[in-house]
C-alpha cells in the first residue's frame, strides 16, 4: 500500500546530463486503467530559472507601472486640493497690502467655492468702508483747511489794525500758515506722510529769498503724518527765529540741514536731525524762555518720545533732535 502510494505521486530531482544540471520530474500515468506507467520530463535548469526570471521581470514591471500610477493620481490629487489654498494665500496677502480691488476664485470644491465667495463678499464690504473713509477724511481735510485759511486771514486783520503786539500777532499767523501748508501736502497724500525734504522745504520756503543761504542733505525718508505735524512746527519755529535774529537775518548768513540713521544695526534706530546755523549771531543777555524756546525743547520729547538739544554757539544756533525710527518709513517703502 506504501508503494502504490508513493508510485501515485511526482518525483522531482535534479540529475547531471553533460556537465549541466538538469530538472527531472516523474510523475504516474494510467493509473486508472491500471497501467504502472511513468512519464518523465527532463528540461535544462538554466531553461527552467529563465522562465522564472521572465515571471519576475514581469511582476516588476507590472509593480512598478502600479507605483507609478498610484504616485501620478496621488499627486494629481494632492495639485487639485492644493492649488486653490495657494491661490487663496496669494489673493489674500493682496489684500492684505491693500489691494481691495482682489477676487477670489477657487473652483474645485463646493466648499472652496462657498470659501470663495465668503471673502469676496467681504472685500466688497471692506472697499466699500475704505471709500467711505476716504469721502470723510477728504471733507474733513477740505473743513480744516478752510478753518486754518480762515485763522490766518483773522490774524492778518488784527494785524494791520494793532498797534501794539503786531510782532506777536505776525508770528501766530506765520506758525498757523506753516501747519496749513503741512496739512494741505499731507491731504494730498492721504495723510500717511510725506518725504522729509518735501516738509523742510515748505516749512522754510516763506522765509528764504536766496537759496545759496540754505543746504540740505540726508537719505530718502518718509515721515509719518504725527512726526510730520511736530516737525514742521520745529522747523517753521527755527527759521521764524533764524529770520529774526540768526542766519537769516544778514546777507551772508548760512543754515545746513542734515538728517541720517543712527544704530543702524540695533533695535533702538533713530533719525537724528540738525540744524545748523553759520556766519549767524549768538543772541545777547539771557535768553528768554518764549513760546517758540519751549516749542523747540519741549514739543518733540513730549510728543513723539525723541530728544531736543537746543545750543546757542557764537556763530550761531545748532539745533539737534533724535526721534525714534517708528515715525518714519524708506522712500521706497511709501
Amino acid at each position: 500500500a506504501i508503494e502504490q502510494e508513493i508510485a501515485s505521486q511526482n518525483y522531482n530531482a535534479t540529475i547531471e546530463l553533460d556537465d549541466e544540471p538538469h530538472f527531472m520530474r516523474l510523475s504516474p500515468a494510467g493509473i486508472d486503467v491500471g497501467l504502472d506507467w511513468r512519464l518523465g520530463t527532463i528540461i535544462p535548469e538554466s531553461d527552467f530559472l529563465l522562465e522564472i526570471e521572465d515571471h519576475f521581470y514581469r511582476s516588476l514591471i507590472l509593480s512598478l507601472a502600479v507605483v507609478v500610477i498610484v504616485v501620478i493620481f496621488a499627486w494629481a490629487t494632492f495639485r487639485w486640493l492644493l492649488d486653490p489654498l495657494l491661490k487663496l494665500i496669494k489673493a489674500l496677502k493682496r489684500i492684505g497690502q491693500g489691494d481691495l480691488e482682489t477676487r477670489v476664485n477657487l473652483g474645485t470644491t463646493s466648499e472652496y467655492v462657498k470659501l470663495g465667495h465668503a471673502i469676496n463678499d467681504m472685500t466688497a464690504s471692506l472697499q466699500q468702508s475704505h471709500q467711505k473713509e476716504v469721502l470723510l477724511r477728504h471733507e474733513l481735510d477740505h473743513r480744516v483747511k478752510n478753518m486754518l485759511a480762515q485763522i490766518v486771514a483773522l490774524c492778518q486783520q488784527t494785524a494791520t489794525q494793532a498797534s501794539t503786539d503786531r510782532d506777536l500777532i505776525d508770528n501766530l499767523a506765520s506758525r498757523v500758515a506753516s501747519l496749513s501748508g503741512v496739512h494741505e501736502l499731507l491731504g494730498d497724500r492721504e495723510q500717511f506722510g510725506l518725504p522729509l525734504f518735501e516738509l523742510v522745504t515748505q516749512c522754510t520756503g516763506p522765509y528764504i529769498s536766496n537759496q545759496d543761504c540754505l543746504q540740505m542733505s540726508g537719505p530718502g525718508i518718509f515721515v509719518r503724518s504725527k512726526a510730520a505735524m511736530c516737525l514742521s512746527l520745529v522747523v517753521n519755529e527755527l527759521a521764524t527765529n533764524s529770520t529774526k535774529h540768526g542766519a537769516l537775518s544778514r546777507l551772508d548768513g548760512f543754515i545746513e540741514i542734515t538728517w541720517q540713521i543712527l544704530d543702524q544695526f540695533r533695535d533702538d534706530e533713530r533719525i537724528e536731525f540738525k540744524w545748523i546755523e553759520t556766519r549767524g549771531k549768538a543772541p545777547t543777555g539771557k535768553i528768554r524762555q518764549g513760546f517758540g524756546t519751549k516749542v523747540l525743547e519741549e514739543l518733540i520729547p513730549y510728543e513723539i518720545a525723541g530728544t531736543a538739544d537746543l545750543d546757542f554757539k557764537p556763530e550761531g544756533l545748532h539745533y539737534t533732535v533724535s526721534i525714534p525710527i517708528k515715525y518714519f518709513m524708506s522712500m521706497n517703502k511709501a
